[in-house]
């Protein structure tokens, strides 16, 4: 799949990249989807951000569980809404990016 729509190149460049699944544990980076994308990330010198319904053990990649943030209930029937808000919570906490402003840089979203 990822090759079907060249992921490699969409991630490099990007200041972050963010990839997720419902249960995230060990087999996730063995083969997954997530895996694959860190992979692809680590390669890109890219950072990676996994955002699931829950997760068990300990990852080497930042991991923000809904069912944790949220509660299991909204976690799974609004999943769309409490990514949107744990991503912009995890981008207001980072530093302003310190790019030039050019149309260049155009495509890149203001950090809230």
């Amino acid at each position: 799949m990822a090759e079907s729509i060249d992921l490699a190149r969409r991630i490099e460049g990007a200041d972050l990249t963010v990839t997720g699944e419902c249960f995230l544990d060990e087999y996730s980076f063995e083969g997954g989807a997530v895996g694959g994308v860190v992979e692809l990330c680590e390669e890109a010198g890219v950072p990676v951000l996994t955002v699931v319904v829950e997760a068990s053990g300990d990852h080497a990649v930042p991991v923000i569980e809904l069912a944790e943030r949220f509660g299991p209930e909204r976690a799974l029937a609004a999943t769309v809404e409490c990514v949107e808000e744990a991503v912009a919570e995890h981008l207001a906490g980072l530093e302003r990016p310190r790019w030039p402003v050019s149309s260049a840089c155009s495509r890149r979203p203001p950090v809230a």
